[in-house]
């Protein structure tokens, strides 16, 4: 299952830019050292419907545009060249055949990876602790719900005759099949974040 994780080295991060490398549309299997790649930055913006490449870049590529597209900017609108590009990223993504339209240079990325290459996969961002962390991987493998988990850890525990707060109930580990002896206010937090996990027998006296 081919993925990445970045981690920002201090406090949340305003733009997501990754190490990448493009080449011409290549086939077969390509090692990360094929002197073929060029190494580039890719900015990842969920705002641009298709992916991008700067005029530099493209020249120094020897690429040749396949067409040209009409684009939207703040200045109106111009024809811009389209090329088709292969792009890389560590450690064994690779995404091929990708549509690029070109763009101005831009000091701090060769590419912008849009949402043509996002939704090839699993695409997400966090921020605990104040700390960014990017996460990408193909193909999609689960769905993320976070209002499903929110409910799942937070489930109502329904007993009839419910123990008092420090009355000693069973549960049993799921998993493990074991069973322990613990008091009812912390048997009813671990029922209700896990509720999977944990079965609840008996109260003992």
């Amino acid at each position: 299952m081919p993925s990445f994780t970045v981690t920002s080295n201090n406090g949340r991060l305003r733009e997501l830019i990754t190490k990448a490398k493009v080449s011409f549309p290549l086939q077969g299997n390509i090692k990360a050292n094929d002197n073929r790649l060029v190494d580039t930055n890719a900015l990842w913006d969920t705002g641009a419907s298709g992916s991008v490449i700067t005029k530099s870049l493209a020249k120094s590529m020897g690429l040749m545009p396949i067409t040209k597209q009409k684009v939207l900017h703040a200045g109106g609108e111009s024809l811009s060249n389209v090329y088709m590009i292969n792009i890389y990223f560590e450690p064994k993504i690779m995404v091929g055949n990708v549509r690029v339209t070109e763009c101005d240079d831009n000091p701090r990325f060769g590419i912008i990876i849009g949402m043509d290459v996002i939704t090839m996969g699993d695409f997400a961002i966090t921020n605990k602790n104040g700390i960014t962390k990017f996460s990408y991987r193909v193909p999609s493998m689960t769905d993320i719900d976070f209002v499903k988990e929110h409910k799942e850890k937070h489930t109502p525990i329904m007993v009839k005759n419910e123990p008092g707060r420090n009355d000693f109930v069973n549960l049993t580990n799921n998993k493990k099949g074991e069973t322990i002896s613990i008091k009812w206010k912390y048997a009813k937090k671990k029922l209700e974040e896990n509720p999977s996990e944990w079965t609840l027998e008996e109260a003992s006296n």
